[in-house]
């Protein structure tokens, strides 16, 4: 057999395409292994970053779910001890307005029994409305006035007691209490219409639709927002005066409400002629 030069090339060149044809294909092959492999790993960790931002929006709507019940529980909370507050917001006005009118030159009446208020501290806190955070914050504010002013004027009352067994009588302090009684009678009426309109806002509040209130809050976590307008909140007012109203309920046996108070009478003795 004669072994041409062409051949040869011939052969050669098969050879080399041979080569490359193997490199090239398992390259190729190679790289799409690669791809392949790159396209599968991205998958999976778009697939783990939605389950992660899943998983993420399912916590901070649990967390929203239980701040909106811990919400509406904490109005009715308000509600709740709105009440008896409101009892002995009354009993105080009451046993203040008799003390002022039953005193004049010739007689001061002393209360000797205030009837303090309590409304829990921090509920604000829980809330997610402003409306009703401002106005709880600014009755709580003026019932721990009010029930230091009155632990004032109750001791002043018990150092007057102290006073009148020892045989002694101050009369500064006994102006000073007259001057004290009208302010705090002020202080009790306003608590009373504060205290009235937080009522009212709690019970619209608690009124409203539940659910869309809800699932919005727990979708953009923005503020609780109730409408409370002026029509509403004074019907509310008008309900829960009648409610309170001992007068409606006739048929039914009220108790009665004594204000326990001691009258220190002025003696005037007129100078007799000899």
């Amino acid at each position: 057999m004669n072994i041409t030069p062409e051949f040869v090339t011939a052969l050669l060149s098969g050879l080399v395409g041979s080569i490359l044809g193997a490199v090239t294909g398992g390259y190729y092959s190679y790289k799409g292994s690669i791809d392949s492999a790159k396209q599968q790993i991205s998958s999976l960790y778009k697939q783990e970053e939605d389950r992660r931002r899943h998983e993420s929006k399912r916590r901070i709507h649990d967390i929203r779910h239980d701040k909106y019940y811990e919400h509406r529980n904490t109005i009715v909370q308000i509600e709740q001890e709105l009440i008896p507050l409101r009892v002995n917001i009354s009993r105080d006005i009451i046993s203040i307005a008799d003390a002022i009118t039953n005193t004049h030159e010739a007689n001061v009446r002393f209360i000797l029994r205030f009837y303090g208020l309590h409304l829990s501290n921090g509920l604000g806190l829980r809330l997610m409305n402003l409306d009703i955070i401002n106005k709880y914050a600014e009755l709580y504010s003026a019932i721990e006035s009010f029930n230091s002013d009155i632990q004032y004027v109750s001791g002043m009352v018990s150092s007057f007691m102290d006073d009148r067994k020892a045989g002694k009588i101050d009369d500064s302090m006994i102006e000073s209490y007259k001057v004290f009684i009208p302010q705090l009678q002020d202080t009790c009426e306003q608590i009373d219409q504060k205290s009235l309109e937080l009522l009212g806002m709690c019970k619209l509040a608690i009124g409203k639709e539940d659910k869309k209130i809800r699932d919005q809050y727990v979708e953009d976590g923005k503020e609780i927002k109730y409408t409370f307008d002026k029509k509403s909140l004074n019907n509310k007012y008008e309900g829960i005066k009648k409610e309170e109203d001992g007068s409606l309920h006739q048929a039914e046996k009220q108790p009665k409400f004594v204000s326990p108070f001691l009258d220190l009478k002025k003696v005037l003795i007129t100078p007799v002629n000899v």
